[in-house]
């Protein structure tokens, strides 16, 4: 399963050359992990005040192939493409809805944590019971 939403580029989200700045595409990508585990009923505030974990990032790699301008149309797209003994990995998309052409690229690592930053050694079962491979 993926999780995709649209959002539209506005003047603050722009760099002195009318391109996307690059730490959008981050804070894109964040709202899209976060709003993919509320679609499969768990939630960053639940997950933290009644079962003690935090699902910090732990590795980013990123590409910047198109850039978005004033009033373009995104689609973020949000998939999970491992889950792996201690770790997520997501891969998400950021795609100009009207040419099709792909913005950005991010492929995002994420552990388990207790809410001291205390590593689980095997992913906390609420966890594995959830979030699936797409």
């Amino acid at each position: 399963m993926s999780y995709k939403y649209t959002t539209r580029v506005y003047y603050h989200d722009t760099d002195a050359y009318g391109h996307v700045w690059h730490g959008n595409y981050l804070r894109w990508c964040e709202k899209g992990r976060m709003e993919y585990l509320r679609t499969i009923n768990l939630s960053m505030s639940e997950l933290k005040e009644k079962h003690n974990i935090v699902i910090p990032i732990v590795e980013l790699n990123l590409r910047y192939k198109s850039p978005g301008h004033i009033d373009d149309l995104l689609e973020v797209e949000t998939k999970v493409t491992k889950v792996g003994p201690t770790s997520i990995e997501f891969e998400q998309l950021i795609k100009n809805t009207e040419t099709g052409l792909l913005c950005f690229k991010a492929e995002v690592k994420t552990v388990a944590t207790d809410c001291n930053g205390k590593l689980y050694r095997k992913l906390p079962q609420i966890l594995c019971d959830y979030i699936k491979v797409d």
